[in-house]
């Protein structure tokens, strides 16, 4: 995702130095807390989080696909139906929104 994102401003990845590529979210947030370096990160991870400051990128927005998640053999019930509902009418009003930048 960024990648594509970089590309789209002509940038690449390897322009930008990185060391190292972790998964591990804990391992990240303790490199960055300890002041070993920076990450690119949903904001949603660095929330709670009151040892990092979460810096908005301007004009580098970046969305992510989500997916309802149910057992294979179940039908869609009243219930799950409405939940759909309910996030998709959610992020168009977000993505309407006047103060909606992609941050989120």
């Amino acid at each position: 995702m960024l990648d594509q994102a970089l590309a789209h401003h002509g940038l690449s990845v390897s322009a930008l130095r990185v060391n190292a590529e972790l998964s591990s979210i804990r391992a990240i947030l303790d490199l960055v807390k300890n002041n070993v370096g920076c990450s690119v990160m949903s904001w949603m991870i660095t929330r709670d989080v009151p040892e990092v400051v979460f810096i908005p990128i301007p004009d580098l927005p970046l969305t992510r696909r989500i997916h309802l998640i149910q057992h294979p053999t179940s039908d869609i019930r009243p219930a799950m139906d409405q939940l759909i509902r309910t996030l998709v009418s959610a992020a168009r009003a977000f993505n309407q929104s006047p103060t909606s930048s992609g941050d989120h």
